[in-house]
């Protein structure tokens, strides 16, 4: 009689598309926080009274100014530099999605905060963190409407690096990601208590791991493509093991030991 240790031990949660387009919350001493506000005020304002208003028709010339741009996808008012968007500047689109932040050379880079318009496909999510060559790129945090949310780090719009995802059901993955996807060592924890930790390639369990299941038991072992493959070990709640060679998912070549006694 075969056991069958579930290809899928647990129901994975429909895992939505996130990666393409962290900061710590740091608890402040309140008089520091109205302090360190009033400086950046001032200082913006005084950086606001040394640039003047750009002037002439061929905005080429607009340098170390702040003008107004508009066409018909977006409209942009802010510093300039050589007739192109530099420095400080806002941003809104034809999607109506807005950018306020920095720029460089036309482009967002820098630090900056992205609320993504009503006719994208991220309507109401926000994005607050670096970018460059107009998109995340460095330390961010995106908070999605639906209630998930990502901290960590970007590389050219996409999950790259070290990096947290909290899901809309309440499960939760803190570890590594590559353009996009879980990469290395990392830890999804279920919202039922269930809980992997080892490899993950390409977005699936790759690699050694241990998978805890809600109902106590737990397997300790391979992975290959999200299902335990090659040599591994289940142990069940009341302490028997079954130990077998695994192949997508299925126990082969089983041997069951440290069997309770009876009572």
């Amino acid at each position: 009689m075969g056991l069958r240790i579930g290809v899928t031990p647990v129901e994975r949660p429909r895992r939505r598309e996130y990666g393409l387009i962290s900061i710590r919350n740091i608890m402040f001493v309140r008089p520091i926080v109205i302090l360190v506000s009033v400086l950046v005020f001032l200082i913006s304002a005084s950086k606001a009274e040394e640039l003047p208003s750009c002037a002439g028709e061929d905005r080429e010339n607009w340098t170390n100014c702040q003008g107004t741009l508009n066409s018909d996808n977006f409209h942009y008012i802010g510093d300039f530099a050589e007739g192109k968007p530099h420095g400080d500047g806002l941003l809104e689109d034809a999607f109506g999605t807005r950018y306020k932040g920095q720029f460089r050379q036309g482009k967002k880079d820098g630090r900056g905060e992205m609320t993504f318009g009503s006719k994208h496909p991220l309507s109401g999510s926000i994005y607050v963190g670096q970018f460059k060559d107009d998109v995340p790129h460095g330390q961010g945090v995106m908070q999605y409407l639906d209630g998930a949310k990502y901290e960590g780090a970007y590389q050219f719009g996409q999950f790259h690096g070290h990096g947290s995802m909290k899901f809309t059901n309440g499960d939760h993955y803190r570890g590594g990601f590559r353009v996009g996807k879980k990469e290395g060592f990392g830890i999804y924890t279920y919202v039922d208590g269930a809980r992997y930790e080892g490899r993950w390639r390409n977005d699936q369990e790759h690699g050694r791991g241990r998978q805890t299941y809600a109902s106590g038991g737990k397997y300790v072992g391979n992975f290959q493509n999200g299902a335990p493959n090659g040599e591994g070990v289940y142990t069940f709640s009341n302490g028997a093991s079954y130990k077998a060679t695994w192949v997508d998912g299925e126990p082969l070549q089983a041997t069951i030991e440290n069997l309770p006694l009876k009572d």
